[in-house]
Formats: C-alpha cells, sequence, structure tokens
C-alpha cells in the first residue's frame, strides 16, 4: 500500500510500546499493522527485530518463528566461511575508521570480528560470483548496529543486497541514466553547475544509488531512511532515486556555491539532516515526476 501524497504519509512516529505489542503477538505479527507504523520511524531499541520481519528474515506465523531462526542459524553455521586474506582485514579496519571516525563501537575487536565473520560467510555463500569491495562496510554497519547475532546481521544482509540487486546493482548505468535526467529537469541551475565543475556522476552519484547512501549520510540518518525503504517490499527501494533528488535540492544553496573539490567533499560526506523531511519531498518529487510522466 503506497501513499500517493506525502500529506496522507506524515503521521507522528509509534512508541516502543505500539511496537512490542505488535512484535510480541502470541499468534501471528499483523503485518499490515507493523509495515504502517515502521515507514514512520523504528525506535532503535526495537529496530532490528523490526527489520527481520519486514525483510521477510522472520516469519509473522509465530509457531514457525523459532523454526525458522533454528534453521537459519544451522544454515549461517554451516556456510564454508571464506578464509579472508590479511590485506582484506587490514582493510576492513581502515574503512571502518575512515567510515565511523568518532564512533568508537566501530572500532572494538568484537564488532570488528563480528563484521568480519559476516563478510566471510557473505564471500563463502556466493562462491566466486561476489568478491570483497569496501562498500560492503556501510551496506552491512547498519545490520551490525540494529541487530545482535552474526545470522541476524548476515540473513539481513542477504535480503538488502538481493534488493539492490534487483533495483540498482544488476542495471546501473539505467539507474544512473534516469537519475541524472530527473536532476536536470528537476533543477537545472545545479545540474548545469555540476557540468561547469566537470563533477563525474560516477564520483558520488554511483555511490549514493549503490549503497543506498549508506556511505554518505550519517549513519542515523541511514537507519531512519532504512525504516521507510524496508516498509514496502514493493516500492521502498524505488523510493531511493527520489530521496537522493531530495536531498539534493534540500542542498542547493550549499552546493551551488562550492568548486570540485568541495563538492565532492560535501557529496561523499552529507551533513545531518531531517529524514522524515527528506522523505516527505521525495515521495512529492515522485508524484511530481509521475504525473509529469518524465
Amino acid at each position: 500500500g503506497e501513499y500517493s501524497t506525502a500529506s496522507q504519509w506524515v503521521q507522528m512516529s509509534a512508541t516502543l510500546d505500539q511496537f512490542k505489542e505488535l512484535v510480541e503477538a502470541e499468534e501471528a505479527v499483523h503485518i499490515g499493522k507493523l509495515v504502517d507504523i515502521s515507514r514512520h520511524g523504528i525506535p532503535a531499541k526495537i529496530r532490528g527485530e523490526v527489520w527481520k520481519f519486514l525483510l521477510a528474515v522472520s516469519k509473522f506465523d509465530k509457531s514457525e518463528e523459532m523454526l525458522q531462526e533454528r534453521r537459519q542459524t544451522q544454515e549461517y553455521n554451516s556456510i564454508e566461511k571464506k578464509n579472508l586474506p590479511s590485506e582484506i582485514k587490514k582493510n576492513i579496519k581502515q574503512t571502518l575508521s575512515r567510515q565511523y571516525p568518532k564512533d568508537d563501537f566501530f572500532q572494538q575487536d568484537s564488532t570488528v570480528t563480528k563484521i568480519e565473520n559476516v563478510i566471510a560467510a557473505h564471500l563463502g555463500y556466493h562462491g566466486d560470483a561476489v568478491e570483497y569491495s569496501p562498500k560492503i562496510i556501510p551496506l552491512l554497519s547498519p545490520f551490525v548496529v540494529s541487530l545482535k547475532t552474526e545470522p541476524d546481521i548476515f540473513w539481513c544482509f542477504e535480503a538488502l543486497t538481493k534488493k539492490l540487486d534487483y533495483h540498482f546493482t544488476d542495471h546501473i548505468g539505467n539507474s544512473l541514466g534516469r537519475f541524472m535526467m530527473y536532476l536536470r529537469t528537476l533543477s537545472p541551475d545545479l545540474f548545469n553547475h555540476f557540468e561547469e565543475e566537470e563533477l563525474s556522476p560516477n564520483d558520488w552519484a554511483v555511490s549514493w544509488l549503490g549503497t543506498l547512501l549508506s556511505k554518505s549520510l550519517p549513519l542515523t540518518c541511514v537507519l531512519r531512511l532504512w525504516d521507510t525503504y524496508f516498509s514496502d517490499p514493493e516500492e521502498g527501494v524505488d523510493l531511493h532515486v527520489y530521496v537522493c533528488l531530495a536531498i539534493l535540492v534540500n542542498c542547493l544553496e550549499d552546493l551551488i556555491e562550492l568548486e570540485i573539490s568541495e563538492l565532492l567533499s560535501f557529496l561523499q560526506h552529507l551533513p545531518m539532516m531531517d529524514m522524515d523531511e527528506i522523505i516527505t519531498q521525495a515521495i512529492n518529487i515522485r508524484e511530481e515526476i509521475r504525473l509529469n510522466d518524465v
């Protein structure tokens, strides 16, 4: 169920107790209600648990849930983990301290080990089809912060990469072309400024699309944004292109003043933003573009 206009969408986020009541239902979790309240933001304490339902990692039927969890843990444990060479381990640590320089959580040995294990499992699970890339780190980190166990982190991450492959990775060129075309329509001034400064979309937009902004936005903003994306299995991640546009429109006054090196730095390390506002704008932009059939 998608809201056609942002005005229908804006609503107060639900309380922790409201989420608990749904998640701890005795027989089955009411998915419709869970989706409805999740899109407006999920409290950090219960986010991981709710994400598992939204990403279909957990079963809504409580009688199946225990079995499912046991099966997933067994399957995770039986994956032949890839042996990570020392240079990859070194890169993981470096990427973490670059990505989250002020966050002690990501410098803790226990966190680093968990991340190494899940990456080793991810690479083992896909065999030669997947290679290590530093961009795995920002995509994985929201799950590491929100979930406790390696199997949960792993299966949620797998669910996300499937969505990403479907929406962006498999045809990043198309997504990028569409994104830049929308930008040109929406804000010709900014588009021309980027052209004049010879700012290549490859230096920022590919990462924005391919990592769902997890590399460029502060982590708290990413968590809030993904609540909304995961709440709509059909259209959720599709909103991402419009969220990127909303961010650019929001930062227009800053961006238009910057030269190439400052531009790059700004786009790669975005400031804190009110994500509710950005998401509302994104829904409006999507509506406008669909109406004008750009």
